[in-house]
């Protein structure tokens, strides 16, 4: 039985619909009149009529005020059922409509993001760097985890290092090709308050968004908004603006995330703050690239590939993701001191494990089909991750993301190595010029000069004497310390199997 209650004129009515939502049994009760009770089509006025002129002579009921109690109660039961039948048509729009059996397939079974780097690889013909891929593709999707408890995001963020036309810009391409057209925003500049005003309309502008400019000065301006949405899932901003009467009024600007952000650089460095809260990761080069690359571009002009339609695939990737945005809440059963990032050598070390924690956060995402969900005690359902999900995590964070322990690169480890063993050679040289360092380095003597301020200035780890040499920092060393810092990471990743 559906029974609605209402008042009006001061009458109390109950209304038991049958069938038609404005048709059925209506009970009025006046103050000192008792209760009236018959059948009644609200939206007839001859009904309204004879139901309040027979209320009246049976129970000298006022009946122009009943009339008027009987039109407001039709005209609000005519705005109880629009809103519910448009209630019906958004839920019915809504719902996810389900899988194709291709879709299905690709979160099926286990191994999701590798067959994602695969399919990806395929369509953008993406020669190598799989491990990139990989990485790059847990950072896109770690934008559609629940926050932490702490109201914090859970997935990871990256600066992608690379030479100009490394592909760096192509990679993340490749990963954006077969997301969901709401999971990413790509963006070549902005403007340092764009976001900020685009949330006027939408808080919610840069919820579960992966964030992709093509390159570093696009987020120049950005720094400010970025620094906190990455950490604390939201960034703020005060303004003033006109009212409707014309006056100056205070305005707060609110970007609501968690969101997620990819960089694409070839700087050695960003913005100090706003890089401790990445990974930081080097496309390196290899023999042989250039023409791997230039075979990929004549590839495309094959007329089997020219007239390929990767259409079916992108759409199936497009709703099998979708459909996993039905669980973004990650756990992870284990509670064990050992469990963590153990030097003191990186002082944004617990930022570093936050984000190695997200890739496994994410590729727990990706299997959820193959892991198991359980209820929290809130009521909200979590996808439980596993050790192999940490155990992969760690594995392309090891392959791709060394430079967020120290930020050198194989340039910076060469002309270091070239100083230690120089300074091995001859303990009492007070330093070294560019070119001795380049020849023992095995780079040109330019290539010193072009590392000189990042190594000095950014990294610390060489300095210049008053005569214009180079030598080591004292306590620097070529085996750098933060190598024990990688291993306390492949520590937690097998004690992890182990405690489970």
């Amino acid at each position: 039985m559906n029974q609605k209650t209402y008042e009006a004129e001061g009458f109390t009515f109950e209304f038991i619909p049958h069938g038609d939502p404005h048709k059925g049994v209506l009970s009025a009760t006046g103050e000192g009149h008792g209760t009236y009770t018959a059948e009644i089509s609200l939206t007839k006025l001859a009904s309204r009529n004879a139901y309040a002129d027979d209320a009246g002579e049976l129970y000298k009921m006022d009946s122009s005020k009943l009339k008027r109690a009987l039109n407001e109660i039709c005209t609000l039961r005519l705005e109880e059922v629009a809103a519910a039948v448009q209630a019906d048509e958004v839920a019915e729009q809504s719902a996810p409509e389900p899988l194709s059996e291709e879709a299905e397939m690709l979160v099926a079974n286990p191994g999701v993001l590798d067959r994602y780097a695969e399919g990806v690889a395929s369509i953008q013909d993406v020669v190598k760097d799989r491990n990139a891929l990989r990485l790059q593709t847990l950072v896109a999707v770690g934008a559609q985890l629940a926050p932490l408890v702490s109201g914090k995001p859970a997935g990871a963020n990256l600066i992608l290092i690379a030479e100009s036309g490394r592909g760096k810009n192509y990679i993340c391409d490749a990963v954006a090709v077969a997301l969901p057209d709401e999971f990413h925003l790509s963006f070549e500049s902005s403007s340092a308050k764009s976001f900020y005003y685009q949330a006027e309309e939408d808080p919610e502008v840069l919820k579960h968004t992966w964030l992709y400019p093509n390159e570093a000065e696009a987020t120049d301006l950005l720094v400010e908004m970025l620094r906190p949405l990455l950490s604390g899932g939201r960034a703020s901003h005060m303004t003033v603006n006109k009212t409707g009467e014309g006056r100056n009024a205070a305005q707060e600007l609110r970007i609501e995330g968690p969101a997620s952000i990819t960089i694409p650089t070839v700087r050695n460095k960003l913005d100090a703050q706003l890089q401790t809260r990445t990974l930081v990761a080097e496309l390196l080069d290899y023999e042989g690239r250039v023409a791997d690359h230039s075979r990929a571009v004549s590839r495309q002009l094959l007329p089997g590939n020219a007239g390929m339609d990767h259409t079916p695939q992108i759409l199936a990737w497009q709703a099998a993701l979708r459909s996993l945005t039905a669980h973004r809440r990650v756990v992870f059963d284990l509670d064990h001191e050992q469990f963590c990032f153990d030097s003191d050598e990186v002082s944004y070390g617990a930022r570093l494990w936050a984000n190695v924690l997200g890739l496994m956060l994410a590729h727990a995402w990706l299997e959820q089909r193959n892991r198991e969900i359980i209820e929290l005690t809130s009521g909200e359902q979590a996808i439980v991750a596993t050790p192999e999900d940490y155990e992969a995590a760690y594995r392309i964070f090891a392959a791709t993301c060394e430079r967020s322990i120290v930020n050198l690169s194989v340039t910076h480890r060469k002309i270091l190595d070239a100083a230690y063993e120089l300074k091995q050679d001859d303990s009492s040289a007070g330093g070294f010029t560019q070119r001795k360092l380049a020849e023992k380095a095995g780079v040109h003597h330019s290539t010193v000069g072009d590392n000189k301020t990042f190594l000095t200035k950014s990294a610390k780890l060489l300095r210049e004497t008053d005569d214009g040499l180079l030598t080591l920092v004292a306590g620097s060393s070529c085996s750098f310390a933060s190598f024990a810092a990688m291993r306390s990471l492949i520590s937690a990743a097998s004690s992890a199997r182990c405690w489970r």
